[in-house]
């Protein structure tokens, strides 16, 4: 019975390979419908290593792809910019912007800041706008994304 079984699987594999025959072989890459990319379209990607023929390497491996770690966004040094400042979860790339208003209590232990200017109710709002400090933190903004934040985005 197990030559049946071996002589049914040859037969069976036959039919594949002669099947795979008759289809029109793909003359254009870019006409084939499975993802494709070419050397040059990964070379200079962080975390892929592209070995050449004489590297010896002993890997055998044409391409290596390491695992990166993802690195958090640095923290702005000021207190105060970092209660107003916002960044974008879903896509880390995108520059961090300035919130709108954020509630009283959140601005309460930042060192240095007038607390005359707060009202006592800790839920209070307070809008970017009409904070005394305004202009202060668009340049604490504008300073952290040209000195911090683009330098690590572009790592």
């Amino acid at each position: 019975m197990a030559i049946q079984y071996e002589r049914l699987a040859s037969l069976i594999e036959f039919a594949q390979h002669a099947a795979r025959l008759r289809t029109k072989p793909i003359a254009d890459l870019m006409r084939h419908q499975i993802f494709h990319k070419f050397e040059h379209d990964f070379s200079g990607l962080p975390g892929i290593r592209i070995q050449k023929k004489d590297d010896d390497s002993g890997s055998g491996a044409w391409l290596v792809i390491n695992r990166l770690q993802e690195l958090a966004p640095p923290t702005p040094s000021s207190l105060l910019l970092q209660v107003w400042l916002e960044f974008n979860k879903k896509n880390p790339l995108k520059e961090p912007t300035l919130r709108s208003e954020v509630q009283a209590k959140d601005l309460i232990n930042i060192e240095g800041l007038d607390e005359a200017n707060l009202l006592f109710d800790p839920f209070q709002i307070v809008s970017l706008h009409s904070f005394a400090l305004c202009d202060e933190i668009q340049k604490l903004s504008q300073s952290y994304l040209n000195t911090e934040w683009q330098p690590w985005a572009i790592s």
